[in-house]
């Protein structure tokens, strides 16, 4: 290897660019790289980084729990406005979410929606805050349903365990459904 091309290596980061010497194993090789990465993760500016990141994480799960709530319960969002400024309050909103976009001008508002469509959707809804929505809601409710589901599951196995009759508790938990 050239010197001058270690010196500039060299310079530029704290690695050893040098052959390993002879007796040294390829996995001690290796550890030179963790320590390495391991430094970094200890900076201040990773660890802002990180937080930065789990706000933003915290932040999308909190909007999409919201946005799913508000389409299980549409008549309560925002009741003193109009249905159609309701549903693009709620696709806007999810287009902030999932694309980082808000759309300023109609047009743009369409180009997102459109996008939104083709990706989640199979297309349905591109033209259409009203099939959009429809789209949105029956994804809404089917995880609404798969929610239930679950927490039926979840507690008819801790019944079972506990020794209890399932079959009593699914039969009340329909009647009290209804």
């Amino acid at each position: 290897m050239d010197q001058s091309f270690n010196a500039l290596v060299d310079a530029n980061t704290d690695l050893d660019m040098n052959p390993p010497e002879e007796g040294v194993l390829p996995q001690e090789m290796g550890k030179v790289m963790s320590d390495h990465l391991s430094d970094r993760s200890e900076s201040p500016s990773y660890k802002e980084a990180q937080k930065a990141q789990g706000e933003l994480v915290n932040w999308q799960r909190e909007s999409i729990t919201s946005i799913h709530k508000n389409l299980i319960d549409f008549d309560n969002f925002n009741p003193g406005k109009s249905k159609g400024i309701r549903q693009r309050q709620i696709i806007s909103a999810l287009l902030d979410v999932r694309y980082d976009t808000r759309p300023e001008s109609s047009f743009d508002y369409q180009v997102a929606r459109a996008r939104a469509a083709d990706d989640l959707f199979e297309g349905k809804g591109r033209d259409s805050d009203d099939v959009f929505f429809a789209q949105m809601q029956g994804q809404a409710v089917t995880r609404q349903a798969d929610q239930d589901m679950d927490v039926d599951l979840r507690e008819s196995s801790r019944i079972n365990l506990m020794g209890g009759d399932v079959l009593t508790f699914m039969i009340g938990r329909q009647k009290g459904l209804r």
